[in-house]
């Protein structure tokens, strides 16, 4: 479990410092933290925050973030 990972580096800061560190990053819409059904998601400071504890890595946010800013991070961990 938990294996996705807002993909915004600016997370904590607000939308524009966010989107001045990285032009994909979450615009805090709030579609992955509604399509959560376990409710791992919270938007703080207009950033999607994951609490990997929570995820059931269902993959529910992957398909609807419109910015594509959250990843599986299996992709980037080698076997």
């Amino acid at each position: 479990s938990g294996r996705y990972q807002s993909g915004t580096p600016g997370a904590g800061l607000g939308y524009d410092e966010a989107k001045e560190a990285c032009d994909v990053s979450c615009i805090g819409c709030g579609l992955c933290h509604r399509s959560c059904p376990s409710e791992a998601i919270q938007i703080e400071d207009n950033c999607a925050v994951i609490y990997e504890a929570d995820c059931l890595s269902c993959g529910n946010c992957v398909v609807k973030c419109p910015r594509n800013a959250i990843v599986d991070i299996r992709e980037f961990i080698k076997k």
